[in-house]
């Protein structure tokens, strides 16, 4: 079964465990991602990989990691920005 997350300004610092990328979703609000509109321009303006995890990092107040070894790429379709 898919999991959808929902995160915003604001929300803090998060770690998502057992993410299931094309399954799993990410939903990204309150534009938090400024110009980014699609997953691809999301993970190269705020991922990075901190002590071996991935990490998009939006702001002070908001970070989410990654407990998943695989690729940002493989994401890609399941981040989607709502404006």
């Amino acid at each position: 079964m898919a999991d959808t997350f929902i995160f915003g300004s604001g929300d803090g610092h998060d770690l998502l465990l057992n993410f299931q990328a094309h399954e799993d979703v990410i939903e990204l609000h309150d534009g938090i991602c400024g110009p980014a509109t699609t997953g691809a321009e999301v993970i190269a303006t705020f991922g990075s990989i901190v002590d071996g995890r991935r990490v998009l990092h939006f702001d002070n107040d908001l970070s989410i990691t990654f407990d998943e070894d695989s690729d940002f790429e493989s994401w890609e379709t399941s981040l989607l920005v709502i404006v």
